[in-house]
């Protein structure tokens, strides 16, 4: 399970076809993606909206609607928890921001 942070900006850019929709990338999200947090990769992030271990509420009146799509990964021999943040929309889901942790149990709920 990961723990690295991006959050994702303001114009959107469409990727492959998702759950419910097409999944929705901000231009910061790709830049992101290429920066710092580059062996994370877009594909894990889709895999992890579209395949996730845990799917849960944000819990931020702020924000309804936003989702957190949890997915356990594999980098370096390490297990991480990867959590992608992002809005169901009714044309699919928006990626607004994701970072990979290693203190798996700190973000799991349990079910």
């Amino acid at each position: 399970m990961q723990g690295v942070l991006i959050a994702l900006g303001r114009d959107e850019a469409r990727g492959g076809a998702g759950v419910n929709g097409e999944i929705a990338w901000s231009d910061h999200g790709r830049d992101m993606l290429v920066g710092e947090r580059s062996e994370i990769g877009a594909g894990r992030v889709e895999d992890a909206i579209r395949n996730p271990d845990q799917d849960i509420a944000a819990d931020d009146a702020r924000y309804p609607g936003r989702r957190i799509a949890h997915k356990i990964i594999e980098m370096s021999g390490k297990s991480y928890l990867l959590r992608v943040f992002y809005d169901s929309t009714p044309t699919g889901p928006r990626i607004v921001s994701f970072y990979r942790t290693s203190p798996i149990e700190r973000y799991w709920r349990p079910e």
